[in-house]
């Protein structure tokens, strides 16, 4: 045992006498070296860039209001039509005679009336019969308005302007009423659906602009209707604006909607290679005191090769690189400087 210690304290001495530094001793020892970038700090527009879709604002399956055949088909899938076009006709000889036959008894029990009223002034008619009369007259009005509006429904007409997404009848078919026509969708305004995470409820506000990104441009479209509830299935809310339809746009279409969300005055710059993500959460390793520790990070987005984040602070040394294969509390020591502090006291890691 002794002869072991004097072997390696006379292995540890030069020709002169003095002890040499063995590999790996002193502060460092063992150290992991990292490049590191301090965070610049400044204010950010926050912004959340989601995938949407656009669907039209109106929406509506066109049915047979009467019952009879089919005589005749206007429009088609994919055809555009006016507010109150004609889309399809209903045989309507049945309803104009019951119209004529409505309109004369109407005529009829407006005649009795009149005459039944000029009777009861003179003191030869009831007032029973005058009432009895005037029952009679109304009825017939209202009756023969119904048939009115019978033989007027077996013309169909869009109730909007928009195009014909399905159509489900054909000439010769037989209709029941409540029986489903066609289907229109809207084609000049159409709606902004965004699914916004539960985080944002309260930060999404009515008047925030977004910016609808297709067709390689941007289109302006400001927040109209938020949804007050939270899906249990995917913890989002509903969010809508609407947007003027154009050449090339349809609902159903996929877009790329950035939604402003206001102006972080304090956020920081680091190279986007220093944040990594670990089980959902955003981190980065700060060098401080020799050792690797970690902070997370709310992620703001990106400027150039730099990420924007929130919970580090300017005199943080970051390791810039490799951050992920680094456990936290390892020891690191900073490129480029020695391990030791220097002769002014500041520590390569940088404050802290």
């Amino acid at each position: 045992m002794v002869f072991a210690v004097g072997l390696a304290l006379a292995c540890g001495k030069s020709e002169g006498g003095s002890t040499k530094p063995q590999p790996g001793a002193g502060a460092g020892a063992g150290a992991r070296e990292v490049r590191v970038a301090h965070p610049r700090v400044g204010a950010f527009s926050r912004s959340l860039t989601l995938s949407a879709a656009l669907e039209a604002k109106d929406q509506v399956e066109v049915v047979a209001r009467v019952e009879g055949p089919i005589t005749a088909v206007m429009v088609d899938l994919g055809d555009h039509v006016t507010r109150g076009q004609v889309m399809a006709r209903i045989e309507p000889e049945d309803f104009a005679a019951r119209s004529e036959q409505a309109n004369a008894e109407r005529e009829q029990a407006e005649a009795d009336l009149a005459r039944v009223d000029q009777l009861s002034k003179s003191r030869m008619a009831t007032p029973q019969a005058l009432e009895q009369a005037r029952t009679r007259a109304a009825v017939a009005r209202a009756q023969a308005q119904l048939i009115g509006r019978q033989l007027r429904d077996t013309a169909v007409r869009a109730p909007f302007a928009g195009g014909v997404s399905r159509r489900d009848v054909s000439v010769g078919a037989y209709v029941k009423v409540g029986a489903p026509l066609f289907e229109m969708v809207s084609s000049e305004d159409l709606r902004l659906v965004v699914e916004i995470p539960e985080d944002y409820l309260g930060v999404v506000e009515h008047g925030d602009l977004a910016k609808v990104r297709i067709l390689g441009h941007d289109l302006d479209a400001k927040i109209t209707r938020i949804s007050p509830t939270v899906a249990t299935n995917n913890r989002t809310y509903r969010v809508e604006a609407d947007v003027a339809g154009g050449e090339g746009m349809a609902a159903g279409m996929f877009v790329q909607a950035v939604i402003d969300v206001g102006v972080e005055k304090d956020a920081a710059r680091v190279p986007r290679s220093a944040v990594f993500n670990v089980l959902g959460r955003n981190r980065v390793l700060v060098a401080k005191g020799g050792r690797a520790e970690v902070r997370e990070v709310e992620f703001l987005g990106e400027e150039g090769a730099d990420a924007v984040v929130l919970g580090v602070a300017p005199g943080d040394a970051v390791i810039a690189d490799g951050a992920e294969t680094i456990a936290p509390g390892s020891s690191v020591t900073v490129s480029g400087a020695r391990p030791e502090a220097d002769a002014r006291g500041n520590s390569p890691e940088g404050p802290g």
